[in-house]
């Protein structure tokens, strides 16, 4: 294992008759020494506790003894040397190590679709303008500072500020993987990444007697087709397609359509896996889908036009933001239509989805499946694949649990 020892180096004497106080790290039966940048008199030390007898004085030592004790054991886990655990202790192994010249590096070497990298961007851009468009050293970068930057996002109105902070420790953590940068504590404390509790972000899941209520609005478009309209659909479609996001909705072609299955591979995990999720393409949803599917079209929806591909090209994906932000806008006046007590998006469709499978009690690694988050573990590979017609069985369960609450509520408006 290793050790660590408070010394004072009686072997060595200053010019004011003191000794400095140093510590030594024991770790494979090498031995490393740093000093405090303290010293004290033979007479003022105490050998009993290998402290100085100055209060003040003692409990600075204790503070350096338990810092490097943290880093005997975060040696250990690492396989550090006990010379490498001193210099990062002394800060010699975390020198002028540039933030923003390591992140354009590291995000030169990532392999993810042009929107992915879009974002990296816009994050990499938003702490730069925070830090005066100025680089900035990886030492530098304390949790006094990213604080302010929290506090600075706040402030901008970004939503997902935890998403920011996360990158920036993304990239931290990388340089510390890859040994190019050692820091002497952990800057990203686990209180900077607590969501703040705002109205809009609170239960995003509608109740089962909200979700009835919702499918049964008419979006029929008798006399041609709304915004409102549409955007009732696209929610109902997601709900019926066990919470496929509005992204995976706009880039739906006719070719997906594969008889009673929809076929196709989350956008958002397409330079992860090219691993297919396969949706039974149930009535209500078919309904939906036959409303709009031209068979001319590049996608099913009237989101994206036709020669579209938001991750090639920029005024693309900028349109696609663009139907993003008016589908939002307008389940916002549809949330306020049905009083709901936070701002409805399309991702509640999903959330409502997974929150009725929750209360049928359906097994946690369906669920898994349901929205596309299975993972290639253990379990996956004894069970292959899961047995579609359980998937379907599950999936029809939770639409069903809603509708029958939909014809209870047609029975009593009848009576």
């Amino acid at each position: 294992m290793g050790s660590v020892k408070l010394k004072l180096k009686t072997s060595q004497t200053l010019k004011d008759g003191t000794h400095p106080i140093i510590i030594q790290v024991l770790k494979d039966t090498k031995k490393a020494i740093t000093t405090l940048g303290m010293s004290c008199s033979l007479e003022e030390w105490n050998a009993k506790t290998n402290l100085p007898k100055n209060r003040r004085a003692s409990i600075i030592c204790q503070k350096k003894l338990l810092e490097m004790e943290g880093l005997l054991f975060d040696g250990i886990d690492n396989g550090w040397t006990a010379k490498k655990i001193v210099s990062v202790f002394s800060g010699k192994d975390s020198a002028v190590l540039m933030f923003f010249e390591f992140l354009d590096e590291f995000l030169r070497d990532m392999t993810v679709g042009p929107s992915t990298m879009r974002g990296h961007e816009a994050k990499k851009n938003k702490f730069y303008v925070f830090l005066g468009n100025k680089d900035i050293r990886f030492k530098d970068i304390d949790y006094d500072l990213l604080k302010r930057y929290k506090r600075y996002l706040d402030d901008e109105g970004v939503k997902s500020a935890n998403r920011y902070l996360k990158f920036i420790k993304r990239v931290y953590d990388v340089a510390v993987e890859s040994d190019k940068f050692m820091p002497k504590s952990n800057p990203f404390k686990s209180f900077l990444f607590d969501k703040s509790i705002k109205g809009d972000t609170l239960n995003r899941n509608l109740s089962n007697e909200q979700v009835a209520k919702l499918l049964r609005m008419d979006s029929s478009n008798v006399n041609g087709r709304s915004l409102k309209n549409t955007t009732i659909d696209f929610w109902k479609f997601c709900f019926y397609m066990r919470g496929i996001n509005l992204i995976d909705i706009a880039v739906l072609s006719p070719k997906d359509v594969k008889g009673d299955y929809l076929v196709f591979t989350r956008e958002k995990l397409k330079t992860k896996t090219k691993r297919r999720q396969k949706v039974r393409i149930f009535p209500e949803a078919r309904a939906i889908i036959d409303k709009y599917l031209n068979p001319k079209n590049d996608f099913v929806f009237p989101i994206l036009k036709n020669g579209s591909d938001k991750d090639l090209n920029k005024k693309d994906h900028i349109l696609y933001l663009s139907k993003l932000s008016t589908v939002n806008r307008n389940l916002k006046l549809v949330g306020e239509e049905m009083e709901l007590d936070f701002v409805m998006t399309t991702m509640s469709a999903r959330y409502s989805f997974i929150n009725v499978a929750k209360q049928l009690e359906i097994p946690f690694l369906y669920l898994q499946e349901f929205v596309g988050h299975s993972t290639r573990s253990t379990t996956d590979i004894y069970m292959d694949v899961f047995p579609q017609e359980k998937i379907d069985e599950y999936h029809r369960m939770v639409i069903d649990s809603v509708l029958l609450l939909e014809e209870r509520e047609e029975c009593k408006n009848e009576a």
